[in-house]
């Protein structure tokens, strides 16, 4: 039984075995079947490879204009692949936009795969991914650059462009963003084997290898700026260890030779002294000897407790040592003072080194650190050091103290008899003494400025005031008063201000750190002088060759850092210099008072009533300007620049130079505070208008005003203001000459002829322009401009002040016809451009500092106004009221006949030539408003706002409904 059984499985056994044998050898054929051989492979790569690069070359070689060229039927291309290449790029870029560059590397990346491996696996669900992936970049692309235009096409797209645009129509931009992103790395993950943790670790990872690479570098560039530095230091210290060592040398070597010379003085001091008594011994009578062996005592030091001797003081008194008279000796037998001191020069050239030999001029390097200082003021003493090396040389240039003797008298016998004296002023003075008597000469401190060091250039003293005459009275009205002009004791004597010592070596400091600051940005050139100024010091640096403007206008927030200053303000170039101006603000600010520039000869001497004082320039001077010359100022700055109080200042000087009947003044003040100290001076032609409405009223009699002086100037003959008073005054003349020979008791008044009136200057002042062009902008911008270009020679001058020079407010029409300014600190280098038209006024210091633009040039001068106290504004309007009541003319502020309110009846409306043309526009519109009218009929608001009230009270139009139009209630006429 178990037998049979063994062989039954035996049997099945051989049974199975072939069957597995032919099942594994059926699996087995599909899978070479499938299988790529190595050649099929390697074809297959080639294709991919070739497909790849000719994809990215008509990609990348890609032009619009291939296509007219295509159309044309030119066979020229600029795409690298031709025709077909150029369709290829169109068709890849206006489907998938960028991800046309993303197709043609993949299928580089397959080449390289099918090179280097066997088979390649790719299931269904990575397939789909890698589409989805392109699709989701091409949709981010368009997304996130709207507007770009790469090649020409979408950065999607048209695919990119409907994906995204649906996108967003649900989600807008954020979440259209989010959800592609969120796709596109799905697809990733599942297209490939990364994750999204193994995303983020190597992000870290390349974050984390960017920050310790850039912490590396910053560590090694810190450790050599600190070496650097140690080094630096170091280098300083030895040659400054060496320089101190020289400099020992230097005085051994002087004592020594100083000693050697008092040795040779007191020798020869004695032979001259035996000679004497010998002399004296023979009877000859001779005046006695008046050097001496102690003429030697009288060398002395000028500082003893210094450690150092200044090798030009020493020679100095070297040079007064032999205060012999000229007859003393006047053979000249023993010239031995002469020869000590001609064999000391050389001596004291070789150890000090810098001191130039007999023959070099005037180049020498300074006793000490620093360049040497040269002063224009004629009350500074230049050091010693900054002397030119030829006073060492004075012995030998001024030695020939005797004068010659008279012809036929020999020279042996020329001490036998008394010989006229030489005149003191003819015997020239040592080298060294008659630079210092000429140090307060400009060109003399030229000659002692170095050739390698900045000359510095102390602020210049004003001129003395003449004395004044005594104040002359004019007559002021017709009835024989008198007016008398405000004295300058009304304002307050400047306060003594010390004049601190000038520190040199702070000067010098300041323009070393200067030159090496900009030497740091790669501009080479040194400091040649140094102007000291009231409030600020400009230096005068000159680039070096091949160094560009430009560069230097740039720096000045740098320059200032490194002067660790408030304000630098660079002047690129200096006007009619080869340099560039370099303003630095000084530690100490001097102030400028009104007073000190009224009693100059600069005011005093002008013959203009207009003329305004301003201040100081940079340089110390006074500034004075005549208005009449300008002919209209435009004024603008932030609060707190001293742009109001420099208005006042200049307010101020015309009232100081005249009266009533020589300038009249209209104020605008929307402000209330600032002009108002005036009120009730009798040079005002109305009080001081505070409204802004009235304003325009004001501006609108102006232009009146104007045009009746241009009649009166035409029917005179004359072609200004200064013409026609003379003639009234020759035409007064023979006015008064009739009414001396008129019978006094005849009353006709047909027999009486005017009497010819002068004409006096108007000055319109306006504080603050933006609230007037925010109430009636319009009408002040053309009675402003009017005024600005036709007024001078009638006479009619505007002060314009704002605090906002936008261009809203200083319109270009008003910006043309204001040829002078003043700009004070403003906000920000717009304004700056607004004001001046160049930038500058954003880096002044305020509180007076401004930018002054004379009539005539584009080039602004810097200018420290000067300061008015409200207390002195008092006291001189309180003498002007002394003198007499103001006399307003009320017919200014009155409307003009255009533009008059028109309450009453309406008799005066029916009388309007524009009414039947404004009938006739109203009729023909469905709805009005008096804005439309005013534009339409070009007339003034007031007067289409009255005919407006008019039509509702005759029914033509319905009544106001708030800010809505009118509704118009006829209908235009048939026909």
């Amino acid at each position: 039984m178990a037998k049979a059984i063994a062989s039954k499985t035996k049997a099945t056994r051989r049974k199975k075995a072939p069957a597995r044998r032919r099942s594994t050898t059926r699996a087995r054929e599909p899978a070479s079947a499938c299988a790529p051989s190595p050649h099929r492979r390697e074809l297959l790569g080639v294709l991919c490879l070739a497909a790849g690069i000719t994809t990215a070359l008509a990609l990348l070689s890609y032009a619009p204009s291939d296509a007219a060229r295509i159309a044309r039927g030119d066979p020229a291309t600029e795409n690298l692949i031709g025709q077909l290449g150029h369709h290829l790029a169109s068709a890849l870029l206006g489907s998938i936009g960028l991800g046309a560059f993303v197709l043609a590397l993949a299928a580089i990346l397959v080449s390289f795969v099918l090179f280097t491996r066997r088979s390649v696996h790719l299931t269904v669900v990575e397939a789909v991914s890698y589409a989805v992936l392109v699709l989701a970049g091409a949709t981010l692309a368009h997304l996130a650059l709207p507007e770009a235009r790469p090649l020409h096409h979408a950065p999607g797209g048209a695919v990119g462009a409907v994906l995204g645009e649906l996108l967003r129509s649900h989600l807008n931009t954020a979440g259209a963003l989010i959800v592609t992103g969120a796709v596109a790395i799905t697809a990733l993950v599942l297209a490939t084997d990364l994750t999204v943790a193994r995303l983020a670790g190597a992000l870290f990872r390349a974050v984390g290898r960017l920050y310790r690479r850039l912490a590396h570098f910053l560590a090694a560039q810190w450790a050599s700026y600190q070496a650097a530095r140690t080094e630096r230091a170091q280098q300083l210290a030895a040659r400054a260890a060496e320089r101190r060592a020289l400099e020992a040398e230097e005085a051994q070597a002087l004592r020594q030779a100083i000693e050697a010379k008092k040795a040779q003085a007191r020798e020869a001091a004695g032979r001259r002294q035996g000679k004497a008594r010998r002399e004296a011994a023979g009877g000859e009578g001779e005046a006695p000897l008046h050097g001496d062996v102690d003429a030697c005592q009288k060398i002395a030091l000028p500082h003893p407790a210094a450690a150092m001797v200044s090798p030009i003081d020493e020679v100095e008194a070297l040079c007064d040592l032999h205060p012999v008279d000229p007859l003393s000796n006047p053979t000249h037998e023993d010239p031995a003072w002469a020869h000590g001191l001609a064999s000391l020069a050389p001596k004291i050239e070789v150890p000090i080194g810098g001191l130039s030999a007999p023959g070099q001029g005037d180049a020498h390097e300074p006793a000490e650190d620093g360049p040497p200082i040269v002063e224009d003021a004629a009350s500074l003493h230049p050091p010693r050091a900054a002397q030119p090396a030829e006073a060492i040389e004075a012995p030998e240039i001024s030695d020939a103290p005797a004068a010659a003797p008279p012809a036929g008298q020999p020279a042996g016998d020329a001490g036998s008899g008394p010989a006229p004296a030489k005149p003191e002023s003819n015997r020239p003075p040592p080298p060294a003494r008659a630079a210092a008597e000429d140090r307060g000469d400009a060109a003399g401190s030229s000659a002692q400025a170095r050739e390698d060091g900045p000359t510095i250039v102390e602020a210049k003293a004003p001129p003395k005031p003449k004395r004044r005459a005594v104040q002359e009275s004019f007559a002021y009205t017709q009835h024989g008063e008198r007016f008398v002009l405000p004295s300058l004791d009304l304002l307050d004597r400047p306060p003594k201000q010390r004049k601190g010592e000038l520190d040199r070596a702070s000067l010098h400091e300041t323009a070393r750190r200067l030159t090496q600051k900009l030497a740091d940005f790669g501009i080479s050139g040194e400091v040649k002088k140094i102007r000291l100024g009231p409030v600020v010091t400009m230096y005068e640096f000159v680039p070096g060759p091949g160094v560009k403007i430009s560069r230097i206008a740039g720096l000045a927030d740098d320059l200032a850092m490194a002067m660790e200053a408030l304000r630098v303000r660079i002047v690129a170039p200096l006007p009619g210099k080869g340099a560039v101006g370099i303003e630095v603000p000084n530690k100490d600010r001097q102030t400028v008072y009104l007073r000190e520039i009224l009693e100059q000869d600069a005011f005093q001497s002008s013959k203009s009533k207009l003329t305004l004082g301003f201040g100081k320039d940079v340089e110390g001077m006074p500034l004075a300007m005549d208005l009449a010359q300008m002919p209209h100022l435009l004024i603008a700055g932030t609060t707190g620049s001293g742009k109001s109080v420099s208005v006042n200042s200049m307010i101020t000087s015309i009232l100081y130079k005249a009266t009533p009947d020589e300038v009249r003044f209209i104020m605008v003040d929307p402000k209330w505070t600032e002009l108002s100290l005036y009120e009730g001076i009798p040079h005002l032609l109305l009080p001081v208008v505070k409204d802004p409405a009235k304003a325009a009223l004001a501006l609108r009699w102006a232009v009146d005003e104007m045009e009746r002086r241009y009649q009166l100037l035409a029917d005179a003959g004359v072609r200004g203001l200064a013409g026609y008073n003379k003639k009234v005054d020759a035409l007064h003349a023979e006015w008064e000459a009739r009414q001396a020979t008129r019978d006094p008791d005849a009353t006709d008044e047909s027999e009486k002829d005017p009497e010819p009136e002068r004409l006096p200057f108007i000055v319109i002042i306006i504080d603050e322009l933006a609230d007037l062009m925010m109430v009636a902008s319009r009408e002040v911008e053309t009675y402003i401009a009017r005024l600005a270009q036709k007024a001078r020679a009638a006479g009619i001058h505007l002060m314009v002040a704002t605090q906002r020079p936008s261009t809203d407010v200083l319109t270009g029409i008003i910006k043309a016809n204001f040829p002078a300014r003043i700009g004070f600190r403003v906000a920000s280098r717009h304004d700056s451009q607004t004001i001046i038209n160049q930038p500058g006024a954003e880096k002044l210091l305020g509180k007076g500092d401004m930018l002054v633009i004379p009539p005539g040039t584009s080039d602004p001068v810097r200018v420290h106004g000067a300061f008015v106290s409200d207390e002195e504004i008092h006291r001189v309007v309180e003498h002007l009221k002394q003198q007499g009541q103001p006399i307003y003319d009320e017919s200014i502020l009155k409307p003009r006949s255009d533009e008059a309110d028109g309450e009453g009846d309406g008799e005066d409306d029916a009388l309007d030539p524009k009414w039947d043309e404004a009938l006739l526009l109203v009729s023909e519109r469905e709805r009005i408003s008096v804005s439309y009218l005013q534009r339409r009929l070009s007339i003034g608001y007031n007067r289409a706002a009255r005919m407006i009230e008019r039509m509702e009270r005759e029914g033509i139009v319905g009544p106001a409904d708030g800010s809505k139009p009118r509704e118009v209630l006829i209908s235009a006429p048939p026909g």
